[in-house]
């Protein structure tokens, strides 16, 4: 073990898997090696990191921002799990041209920006060169977009014809509400078919993942907050593969073996009302406050 002090800190440095500390007027560096963590701290706020797993939170003051292996808040893009679509290829050329033509892909991210549908990063991956009726050379194999909006995707499930393009407010009748975003795969609910409404009728749809929205006015309104479920249709009808994002009140999930799905609108009205522990008048009062497994 070395220690070393001076008049600005002090340093203990131990070899082998040991500690750094070191420690100023403006506040401490801890790191630990393999699989340990690193903490600062400063005016400004700290910073906590963790490897393999673990997760990372950064204060300051705008706020804090929590990352965890599956599940984390992130900013602007995440990754989700990855699917198989078609692309109308008309969104690949600004829509001038190749309508009624699609381009096979990988759909691997998701991208939120408020005021806008849901934007997805993709991969190409040029299966559409090995179908019996193109001679087009695969040019388009490994390519990426970013971006590309909900309403360009189609789907890669089997179908007679590929569906009828879905207007905005019908394939996401909601916007997205912040960039900064979770998205969560609900195992309860993902296996068996949801039922959705679109455009005042309904339709059965296959649950992929859900992205919810945190850090903006209307995503943190108990009355106003919305999450996207993103499906695709199953149903044999002129929309079937395409793919929409819905709120709560535009899906029912289905599950037999669990609860008898409901008919009709339930009786739900939103709630006004936003719940929290230490706005109580009682916390002005440290003998309640304190008063815990601890206290005489």
């Amino acid at each position: 073990m070395v220690y070393k002090r001076t008049k600005g800190y002090a340093t203990m440095k131990k070899s082998k898997g040991g500690k750094v500390m070191k420690k100023s007027k403006g506040g401490r560096i801890m790191k630990k090696s393999k699989g340990g963590k690193i903490m600062k701290k400063s005016k400004g706020g700290a910073l906590m990191k963790k490897s393999k797993g673990g997760r990372i939170m950064k204060r300051s003051k705008g706020g804090a921002l929590n990352k965890k292996s599956k599940r984390y808040l992130a900013y602007l893009i995440s990754n989700i799990p990855h699917f198989k679509c078609w692309v109308r290829r008309e969104f690949t050329h600004n829509h001038e041209k190749y309508h009624d033509e699609y381009l096979h892909c990988l759909v691997i991210a998701v991208n939120t920006i408020p005021d806008r549908s849901l934007s997805f990063q993709v991969v190409f991956t040029g299966c559409e060169s090995d179908c019996d009726d193109n001679d087009e050379p695969n040019i388009h194999g490994g390519a990426m977009w970013a971006r590309m909006p909900i309403q360009a995707l189609v789907a890669d499930i089997p179908m007679e014809d590929f569906p009828k393009a879905m207007e905005d407010h019908i394939a996401q009748p909601w916007d997205c509400e912040s960039r900064n975003h979770a998205v969560t795969v609900m195992d309860r609910v993902s296996s068996s078919p949801w039922i959705c409404k679109i455009d005042g009728n309904f339709y059965q749809g296959k649950y992929l993942f859900t992205v919810d929205y945190t850090d903006s006015d209307i995503a943190d309104d108990s009355a106003q907050h919305k999450q996207s479920h993103v499906l695709y249709i199953t149903e044999d009808c002129e929309w079937k593969g395409n793919l929409v994002a819905l709120p709560n009140n535009r899906v029912r999930a289905t599950s037999p073996a669990l609860w008898v799905t409901g008919e009709g609108a339930p009786d739900f009205k939103p709630s006004q009302w936003s719940h929290s522990a230490e706005g109580h008048e009682s916390y002005l009062d440290p003998a309640i406050t304190f008063n815990n497994l601890y206290e005489d």
